[in-house]
């Protein structure tokens, strides 16, 4: 009862602190129980308790060592922790065991392309991959690896034939619309971002609860940074990170903190964007398994801007010296 209590406090109350105390009563009178030590895991993950998420994922794994999820989960703590190495060679082995990990291989490229680079290889593996179990995020990194690698159309001619559940959405649009001008497509970019906005605006018109407010802010904050207007982004994401501080939930509360980070790079916000990046990283690794991380900072055209500025290698490299062979020359 204590362990149902427990996981019913966690997932439906978000009450962490009942159900730490939940958890605790049924290890007291079943130590060994692998899925109350791995809940209660998840719990410190969520505070950046990570040597003890660490350790108790550790201890789940041993006394179920045939649980998937447990698995997967270990690695994912292991690179918000900061220890990629350790993520990465851990993901390798699982994908060893059994190649069809669809969520181990995701992660795999994602920390595969912060330890190594290598943004054409990356691609190759995804775009050989079985796009029938893709989900939302793989064409996010799709289009990130694409720019990367400087082979947009390849991505181009994936998103333009994705099956779209819900075809009024205008993601696929606002996709393509991101490399058509990243490939040199300025003007059919342009066109096509305006059509996005337009499908999504309609969409919220006769849909008005389609998305949460903290999701309709994160759209209409990266449409408005895609028309230039980076002040009136920043300030809608302002308000998500402020609803979800970091402080107190490090899985929900990153999310929203790393798209303001990413907004404040993309401006060429030097200072601002070093705030954020060190209050980012006092709780979670910022490379470890977020969408843009240190490589894609060094290498992406979408942070040109602040890589300009005379200061950002030197404090780049302060917090990063084994970065300092990789700065692009624009």
């Amino acid at each position: 009862l204590a362990l149902a209590e427990g996981i019913y406090s966690y997932y439906c109350d978000a009450d962490y602190t009942r159900a730490l105390v939940r958890f605790g009563a049924a290890l007291d009178l079943s130590p060994g129980d692998a899925e109350a030590i791995f809940y209660r895991a998840m719990i410190l993950r969520r505070t950046g308790a990570w040597p003890d998420a660490i350790a108790a994922q550790r201890r789940a794994l041993e006394l179920d060592p045939l649980n998937l999820a447990y698995q997967d989960e270990l690695a994912l703590t292991l690179a918000l922790a900061g220890q990629l190495e350790d993520a990465h060679a851990l993901l390798l082995r699982l994908l060893e065991s059994d190649p069809h990990r669809i969520r181990a291989r995701f992660y795999a490229w994602q920390i595969g392309l912060e330890l190594h680079g290598e943004p054409g290889r990356v691609l190759d593996e995804i775009l050989a991959s079985d796009r029938e179990s893709w989900g939302f995020q793989h064409y996010l990194l799709l289009e990130t690896v694409a720019v990367l690698a400087g082979r947009e159309e390849d991505a181009i001619r994936v998103i333009e034939g994705r099956p779209v559940p819900d075809p009024d959405s205008g993601y696929n649009d606002f996709q393509l619309a991101n490399l058509y001008t990243s490939s040199g497509r300025a003007d059919e970019g342009r066109v096509l971002l305006e059509k996005s906005f337009r499908k999504y605006q309609t969409v919220l018109a006769e849909r008005p609860d389609v998305l949460a407010p903290e999701r309709r802010n994160q759209v209409e904050a990266l449409f408005l940074a895609k028309r230039g207007d980076f002040d009136a982004a920043i300030a809608l994401e302002r308000l998500n990170v402020l609803r979800e501080p970091i402080e107190r939930d490090v899985i929900r509360g990153s999310p929203p903190l790393a798209l303001l980070l990413h907004l404040t790079l993309a401006s060429g916000q030097l200072q601002p964007s070093l705030a954020l990046l060190d209050q980012l990283e006092a709780r979670v690794a910022y490379g470890g398994i977020l969408s843009d991380g240190y490589y894609v900072l060094l290498h992406s055209p979408e942070y040109r801007a602040v890589r300009a500025d005379p200061a950002f290698e030197r404090e780049i490299a302060a917090r990063l010296p084994a970065y300092a062979a990789q700065w692009p020359r624009d």
